[in-house]
C-alpha cells in the first residue's frame, strides 16, 4: 500500500534524519528531508507531500516566510503545514499552523501528525 508522504524541512540534517526515522519506523510514513530552506518550494512541487513539517528559525529564510509562500502557491496552498521549533515551550497552534516544540517526544510527534491530517495513517 502507498504510504503517506511527509516533507521535513530543517537546516539541521541530524534533526531531519531523526524525524525521518521516527515517522518512518513508528508512524509508517514515507519521509523526505530538505535541509535547504530556499529549495522547499521546488522540492514540494516535485514531490507533492501530504504534510510539510517546517522549522521556524533557519538561516536565510524562516519557516514563517516559507509557510506564506506555500500558502500563496496554487499547487501547494492546500498542503497542511506543521511547525517543529525550539522557539515555543509547548504544543499549540501558531497563526493557524500547529506546532510542536523541540525537544519533542517521538510519540507526541506521531500523534500531532495524525491529529493534523487524520487521513495520514502510515499503518494502512
Amino acid at each position: 500500500m502507498n504510504k503517506a508522504h511527509i516533507l521535513v524541512v530543517d537546516d539541521d540534517s541530524k534533526l531531519t534524519g531523526l524525524v525521518r526515522v521516527i515517522l518512518e519506523r513508528i508512524g509508517g510514513y514515507r519521509v523526505q528531508e530538505e535541509n535547504r530552506p530556499y529549495a522547499v518550494l521546488e522540492t514540494a512541487r516535485s514531490s507533492h507531500p501530504e504534510l510539510i513539517i517546517l522549522d521556524v528559525q533557519m538561516p536565510g529564510q524562516g519557516g514563517g516566510d516559507i509557510a506564506a509562500e506555500l500558502h500563496a502557491d496554487p499547487e501547494l496552498c492546500s498542503t497542511p503545514i506543521m511547525f517543529l521549533t525550539s522557539l515555543v515551550d509547548k504544543s499549540r497552534w501558531q497563526d493557524g499552523i500547529p506546532y510542536l516544540s523541540k525537544p519533542f517526544n517521538p510519540y507526541e510527534l506521531i500523534e500531532t501528525v495524525r491529529r493534523l491530517v487524520p487521513t495520514l495513517n502510515g499503518a494502512n
